[in-house]
């Protein structure tokens, strides 16, 4: 099937952050390659395995989502959805999903050599399967379908999974979640023992959680200087790294780059450097983004939308006082913490990360836009209403509602996050459009 490729599919970046972080993301994607030809360890993950065991283990991590991510912007994802597709897997399926079982099917059925349409080398042939039940079936589901694929060991992480109504200043039931996550990584230390042949090594991962936290804490850090008006750090240089906070957390490359990618915030903040000279409304996006056309950000700007801040992946704030002399056990608390934070906002059903990913997929906490309105300066709010991630849709309607009785509007996208078969420029540039218009109304009214 043709692909009519988006002209918004290239998004212009104005910070050296972004380039820096493209630059790893493409090494990073070298190493796992790099240690399947040398015999050494690699893993499919899915997001909640924490990358800082990865690392002090020495294996390299290959995400499945992030491999969709960057198909999606390389406009080659919608080849191995429909391999998937063909294999009868359903178009409401997650599309990342959909993306990692096309490769796999193309992968193996070429006789085990990378699909040649595959960006930046593909994914690494694997060595274990590490997957948990943050947020969605899919990343248990999908695992179970790779193991028809994979010969190679499968270990299912299960995760703090409160539920809204937990009473969570009650010590004992902080003590039950935090004690039974530790014992979760546990059993997942000693998978990864018994699969590597190495020893846990715990002054290592001490460091390697110290400097994860300092790395959570620049990340917030450079949140709350998006708060400045006019915009200095917009949508597309924000997506730009996110999977270095998503997936490679703990590694001294990453902290360096956000030390680096907040001293150019700083500076934009010091300088007055704005993203839109001409910046008339201030939106939040809510929702995954469509990849294949992150240009669409730039769009904004050229109506005077600045797209300030961003609700996914948002990091929060880390805490402070985290005794990392038992590193698992401070992973644990980290991960009680962000739950904790979300809850506090008014909460939602789902469960915070592990430790590595700093953030709530599927989050929805209406108490945390409200926040937002006024300390981001806020006009409104673009949801991307995601086709075949429900986990980040559902609730959205609530939003929406909450935020109509406060006079924001609300303008809703639907979209998909890598499958871009739905997509149409015009009918996306026409709602913007309009929606400048809402904005404009909104503003006089008030």
């Amino acid at each position: 099937m043709a692909q009519q490729v988006s002209e918004m599919a290239h998004p212009v970046r104005l910070t050296q952050g972004s380039k820096r972080a493209s630059s790893i993301s493409k090494d990073w994607y070298g190493r796992a390659i790099r240690y399947a030809e040398e015999g050494k360890h690699v893993a499919w993950c899915m997001a909640g395995i924490p990358s800082e065991l990865l690392y002090l283990f020495d294996i390299a991590g290959v995400w499945p989502e992030n491999f969709g991510t960057v198909c999606a912007a390389y406009q080659a994802a919608i080849h191995f959805i429909e391999q998937a597709e063909a294999d009868g897997y359903t178009n409401e399926l997650c599309s990342y999903e959909r993306c990692m079982l096309g490769y796999t099917k193309e992968y193996l059925e070429g006789g085990k050599v990378t699909p040649p349409s595959s960006p930046r080398g593909g994914m690494a042939r694997p060595t274990m399967l590490l997957t948990c039940g943050v947020v969605c079936d899919p990343r248990i589901k999908g695992f179970q379908a790779l193991a028809r694929f994979w010969d190679v060991p499968l270990f299912t992480l299960d995760t703090l999974n409160p539920t809204y109504t937990t009473e969570f200043n009650d010590e004992r039931v902080k003590k039950y979640y935090v004690d039974h996550h530790v014992d979760e990584l546990e059993s997942l230390v000693e998978f990864l023992e018994e699969v590597t042949g190495k020893k846990y090594d715990e002054a290592r991962c001490q460091q390697i959680v110290a400097d994860s936290l300092e790395t959570a804490q620049l990340i917030y850090e450079i949140a709350e200087m998006r708060k400045h008006v006019p915009a200095v750090l917009c949508s597309e240089d924000y997506f730009s790294y996110v999977g270095l906070q998503l997936f490679m957390m703990g590694e001294p490359q990453v902290l360096e780059h956000f030390r680096l990618l907040a001293t150019e915030v700083r500076e934009r903040v010091e300088k007055n450097m704005a993203v839109v000279p001409d910046e008339k409304y201030r939106i939040c996006t809510v929702g995954i983004p469509p990849w294949y056309c992150l240009g669409v950000f730039n769009y904004m700007e050229s109506l005077g939308i600045a797209p300030a801040m961003d609700q996914v992946y948002y990091v929060g704030e880390p805490p402070s006082n985290i005794d990392l002399s038992n590193p698992l056990r401070a992973m644990a608390e980290k991960a009680w913490y962000k739950m904790t934070q979300t809850l506090g906002y008014g909460g939602i059903e789902s469960c915070p990360e592990p430790f590595g990913i700093p953030d709530v997929p599927g989050a929805w906490p209406v108490g945390q836009m409200r926040e937002w309105v006024d300390t981001y300066s806020l006009d409104g709010i673009v949801q991307f209403f995601t086709r075949s991630c429900r986990a980040v849709s559902f609730g959205g309607a609530h939003m929406r509602q909450e935020m109509a009785k406060h006079g924001v509007p609300v303008l809703v996208l639907e979209i998909d996050m890598a499958d871009p078969r739905t997509w149409s420029d015009p009918v996306v540039k026409s709602q913007l459009n309009a929606f400048r218009e809402v904005l404009e109304s909104a503003k006089k009214r008030t």
